[in-house]
């Protein structure tokens, strides 16, 4: 048998598809992010060992026609290509115009610490005609592999063919044993050549007598060259839109950033190295993006997310499904004022985010989470509900109803757990620096003293004898004799009551060496289980409190409009028992006061169990004393 490359695409009676494929167009429309989420998800797929980084190299440059193997009869193809509606006929002639140039620009994706890909007569070993000679398959070889894997509907390398005017894209290999192969794929639209009718995919490979087809013996040279173990992928013709570094940058960062700062994943593009060292220096580069600063951040959230993945301590969330399966993830949480759009980044374990998930009634909240599956049945959930672009959860194409409503209840539940979240932050909003501007307090209470002196003044009509009673003016009553001293009496003693939280005060009257202050609503980190509650603050924000080892934590229940109510119930009637994380044992609870807490590099971490599961969510105003 002699090994003659061709490009194969397979005979059909007759012509009944005149239009491209839609799961092209599908990529096509999502620009250079499905082409580099593709690429290096499947390098990431298939790293070799966990604890070695998957390096990805992307270049882009041009090349000559004459050296992209076979492109001729690609060409002749392409001319025989008729379509079936005006639109279909106006991309195939934008396509003749290109596969005429004499030089092509390209884009290439190369990775190392990978498998790549192996052929092999054995079946669950035949990696290389899952890639090369398939669509909507992907091998299963390893079942604990499988359910971390990014990739599950075999269609990802339709995104290559999408970045190329021409829907082309060449693919090398080096396996383990050294051995080097070529292959490519190309996506035309059923079409007739030489008399005969043909498929719209086109194969670059070798065919025996039987029509099986197997790879090529690379022996190509320049970008087609692949010494080490992996795969390299090459897209000629690539459109323009595609070429551009920063946006290739940016795209890498976007979609890998967990990976990334994991030091799971190394990507080069151009020479510009993206690692856990360097990724927070094109995060926070108004040249990769167009926005940094949390307020001007309204579609692309990448630099916040990689803040608060930084900057966040982890905490567990917990979400159920219809059926009462309950799904563990880890939460990277940070409220801040100046972040005016909310959004939460839902990444697969593999270190790829999915989406940008908006939490409905929340779009405009000040927050940015981060949300990870802690364990593989998490994560193999979250892959059964990706759409085939791994941009989305959605249970709308899953077609038994009894697991569609089972993912939609868990989708719903995530939704209403956030939002519950989110709305603790916001009512747990208070005024937290040492000196408070009054003057609006004033001005309320000033507001609601002159209401109720207007409730004490009677109506009367005056009638000038002549014409009916028209003019209505209101006269003080006489009013008891301490009233208006106790009005006054409210606005002194509320803002009394501010400063009180400020500063406390020993019986004998002098200040105290111990001093109170409210904490900030962005430092605490407050997660409600079903029996209790994980508490974190970062205090290490403020230099205040930089040689602090140790506190007390004051709690203030309040209502909904802000009113304390510290004498309404003390919370050792809400919480049986409070665990220091840091110091590993018990605090004790005085009142409304958690004893004797640690502090650890400027955090507090505690577990508070419940007394009552049932009704026993409370809001506070968190105070510490140091």
């Amino acid at each position: 048998m002699i090994d003659i490359p061709v490009w194969s695409f397979s005979k059909i009676e007759r012509l009944e598809k005149y239009v491209f494929d839609e799961t092209v167009k599908h990529f096509l429309s999502l620009g250079i992010d499905s082409i580099v989420r593709e690429n290096i998800q499947n390098s990431l797929d298939a790293a070799v060992s966990t604890d070695i980084p998957v390096k990805v190299k992307i270049e882009t440059g041009v090349i000559e026609k004459a050296k992209l193997p076979l492109i001729g009869e690609i060409t002749n193809r392409i001319d025989c290509l008729k379509g079936g509606n005006e639109y279909t006929q106006e991309y195939i002639n934008a396509m003749k115009k290109y596969v005429n140039n004499m030089e092509a620009d390209y884009i290439s994706f190369e990775d190392e610490n990978t498998k790549g890909l192996l052929y092999s007569p054995t079946e669950d070993e035949n990696t290389w005609d899952i890639y090369a000679y398939k669509k909507g398959v992907h091998n299963k070889s390893n079942s604990l592999h499988e359910e971390a894997r990014g990739g599950s509907f075999g269609v990802g390398k339709l995104a290559c063919n999408a970045a190329s005017q021409l829907h082309l894209m060449y693919f090398v290999n080096c396996d383990k044993y050294n051995r080097k192969h070529i292959g490519g794929t190309v996506q035309l639209i059923e079409h007739e050549y030489n008399g005969k009718c043909y498929r719209d995919t086109g194969f670059f490979s070798n065919v025996d007598e039987s029509d099986k087809l197997y790879p090529i013996e690379n022996t190509y040279d320049g970008i087609f060259n692949k010494e080490s173990r992996g795969l390299k992928v090459i897209v000629p013709f690539c459109r323009a839109d595609y070429l551009n570094v920063n946006e290739i940058i940016r795209s890498v960062c976007d979609s890998f950033f967990v990976a990334i700062m994991n030091k799971k994943l190394i990507v080069e593009v151009n020479g510009k190295i993206i690692d856990d060292t360097t990724i927070k220096e094109y995060t926070n580069s108004y040249e990769i993006y167009e926005n940094i600063e949390p307020k001007e951040i309204k579609k692309i959230f990448t630099p916040l997310y990689v803040n608060t993945y930084t900057n966040s301590t982890p905490v567990d969330f917990h979400v159920k499904d219809k059926k009462k399966n309950q799904y563990d993830f880890k939460l990277y949480f940070n409220y801040n004022k100046d972040i005016l759009r909310g959004r939460i980044a839902i990444v697969r374990s593999i270190g790829m985010k999915i989406e940008d998930g908006a939490i409905n009634g929340k779009k405009n909240s000040h927050y940015n989470a981060v949300l990870i599956p802690a364990n593989r049945d998490c994560d193999r959930f979250l892959k059964e509900l990706e759409n085939e672009s791994h941009t989305e959860l959605t249970a709308d194409a899953i077609s038994d109803k009894s697991i569609r409503d089972n993912a939609k209840a868990f989708l719903r539940n995530l939704q209403n757990s956030m939002r519950e979240l989110i709305e603790l932050y916001e009512q747990e909003e208070v005024v937290s620096e040492e000196i408070i501007d009054v003057n609006d307090i004033v001005f309320t209470l000033d507001h609601k003293f002159k209401k109720s002196l207007e409730k004490n003044m009677k109506t009367i009509e005056i009638n000038d004898g002549k014409n009916k009673p028209k003019e209505i003016v209101k006269i003080k009553t006489p009013r008891r004799k301490n009233e208006k001293k106790n009005e006054e009496n409210i606005i002194k003693k509320s803002i009394k009551s501010i400063f009180r939280k400020l500063q406390k005060k020993d019986n004998t009257g002098e200040k105290n060496r111990r001093v109170r202050y409210i904490i900030h609503p962005e430092w605490i980190k407050r997660v409600g289980l079903h029996d209790r509650e994980i508490l974190i603050i970062d205090i290490g924000r403020s230099e205040k409190y930089v040689n602090q080892s140790d506190c007390d934590l004051i709690l203030k229940i309040i209502d909904g409009e802000g009113m304390e109510y510290e004498s309404l119930q003390e919370i050792s009637g809400i919480y049986s028992r409070v665990f220091d994380k840091n110091a590993l044992a018990e605090c004790s609870i005085l009142g409304n006061t958690i004893k004797d807490i640690s502090i650890q590099n400027g955090i507090i971490k505690l577990e508070i169990m419940k007394k009552n599961t049932v009704n026993s969510i409370f809001n506070f105003t968190y105070l510490i004393e140091v």
